[in-house]
């Protein structure tokens, strides 16, 4: 959620708040997603689930700092 509002506020600040999550959609919708910059069910939602999907997991499938080494830690006290 946070990455998906510094995209708008980024889009916002070169006068297209939708403009970033819409490209996002280009996914789905092809070469016409990075050229709207208008907000819009189609691109703007989409882009938005496509962002929010990939974050949760990419989230989920990396390791997170310092595990390994805790595992490590966990098997030398046994």
């Amino acid at each position: 959620m946070l990455s998906t509002g510094y995209l708008l506020w980024a889009g916002r600040r070169h006068g297209a708040p939708a403009a970033p999550v819409n490209a996002v959609s280009h996914w789905v919708f092809g070469d016409p997603a990075l050229r709207e910059d208008a907000p819009s069910t189609r691109y703007t939602l989409t882009g938005a689930l496509i962002h929010h999907g990939a974050s949760v997991f990419w989230g989920c499938c990396t390791p997170r700092p310092g595990a390994a080494a805790r595992r490590r830690s966990a098997r030398c006290r046994r």
